[in-house]
């Protein structure tokens, strides 16, 4: 036990000297503790998510803890156009997906609207915990390209229209 010890103490050390002398290793820590208190934040709450499962305001609980954390690490965002946002009506937001700090966007976004949900690719939904949780805030997973995911996103489409739903599309 003493061995892991010291070798848990000296990466531990390296690790804080890479984090102050490096902005790369300084982001690249970042980003990994980012992404690990994502999966962490999204999977913690699953209990709660029970109680009202496939509504998108599961994801509120995620989200705040996200944004917590993500001001902890020193991210800082602004979202302008929020004269723009119109609860009453619904609406397709796109983003285009290029890393994990995009959930970070996802968790400013998803307290600004009422009923939102999450569109995401199926193999998602088998990355446990992860997809468990996102399954249990209504997360809508399409197979690309296949005429299942025209018929779902169709579906959302309606939804959109009677629901005044507003859908997040990761493209």
């Amino acid at each position: 036990m003493s061995a892991f010890n010291v070798v848990l103490g000296c990466v531990m050390a390296l690790l804080l000297i890479l984090f102050t002398i490096s902005s790369i290793a300084r982001y690249y820590i970042k980003f990994t503790i980012f992404t690990v208190l994502c999966l962490i934040f999204a999977t913690a709450p699953m209990p709660l998510m029970l109680f009202r499962p496939f509504s998108p305001k599961n994801a509120l609980i995620p989200a705040a803890l996200l944004r917590i954390s993500a001001r902890m690490l020193g991210l800082r965002w602004k979202v302008r156009g929020l004269e723009n946002v119109d609860n009453s009506r619904g609406a397709v937001i796109l983003l285009n997906h290029q890393s994990a700090l995009d959930l970070y966007v996802l968790a400013v976004l998803w307290p600004l609207m009422e009923r939102c949900t999450v569109v995401s690719k199926r193999s998602l939904q088998y990355l446990v915990p992860f997809g468990t949780a996102t399954w249990l805030w209504g997360t809508v997973f399409i197979d690309r390209g296949a005429q299942s995911a025209r018929e779902a996103l169709n579906k959302q489409a309606e939804a959109i229209q009677v629901h005044k739903v507003s859908l997040n599309t990761l493209i």
